[in-house]
């Protein structure tokens, strides 16, 4: 059972910078960090360091495996890609299922990418704002239940709304008068206090440069 959970958004997404990414991209879904968001990935990772993690978990999407990799090669842990951490499956957002990397093609470009895990949740296209706020929280309750020490989810917006609302047992609402803005590459850290968990550290920008950003939800 784990003891401290920290949790951060990926980094700054190329498509967000560069309107005109998605129109030659094999993944239109799936945008990379951005060169602002490789950067904040080594911050984090920096920042990440002398913390104590003993696990790594990141969203399947290429942004959150790009924003994990430098955090899990300066720990020299795995990453452990959990579908329950996946972006919200709006269809808003979505006009169909988002195609992200094959499981052979992540392994190949992420090598520290944990051949054995098996995943938590799988989220089922198409969600509403309660079902991916429940599968996270599955996702974020049952890895803290399955794995001791202090762990990492790397995530989206609603990995980190999702994972709270499920280890907090606050609404939604209690939980956006509390969080604020998920900027990128953010930290929030929760730890197990008298059997509850309680969260300490809320949206922590201070190991970044000053173009956080991020406010948008994915």
């Amino acid at each position: 059972m784990a003891d401290v959970i920290w949790l951060t958004r990926h980094g700054s997404r190329q498509d967000f910078v560069d309107a005109d990414w998605h129109k030659t991209a094999e993944r239109p879904h799936d945008p990379p960090l951005s060169a602002e968001g490789l950067v904040q990935a080594e911050q984090l990772a920096w920042r990440l360091e002398p913390e104590g993690i003993t696990a790594v978990f990141s969203s399947p999407f290429l942004r959150c495996l790009q924003t994990a990799a430098p955090v899990a090669n300066r720990l020299r842990l795995p990453i452990r890609v959990e579908p329950g951490f996946s972006e919200w499956l709006n269809p808003d957002w979505f006009p169909a299922p988002p195609q992200i990397l094959p499981r052979e093609a992540m392994v190949e470009h992420f090598p520290v990418v944990a051949r054995d895990y098996s995943p938590q949740v799988h989220p089922t296209y198409p969600e509403d704002g309660e079902t991916v706020l429940r599968r996270t929280a599955e996702a974020a309750t049952g890895i803290a239940q399955a794995y001791p020490g202090t762990v990492l989810y790397v995530g989206h917006g609603a990995t980190v709304y999702g994972s709270l609302y499920g280890l907090l047992g606050q609404s939604f609402a209690e939980l956006e008068r509390t969080l604020g803005a998920i900027h990128y590459c953010c930290l929030f850290r929760v730890e197990r206090r008298n059997g509850a968990w309680v969260l300490g550290l809320c949206g922590d920008t201070s190991h970044l440069g000053e173009g956080k950003g991020g406010e948008r939800f994915h």
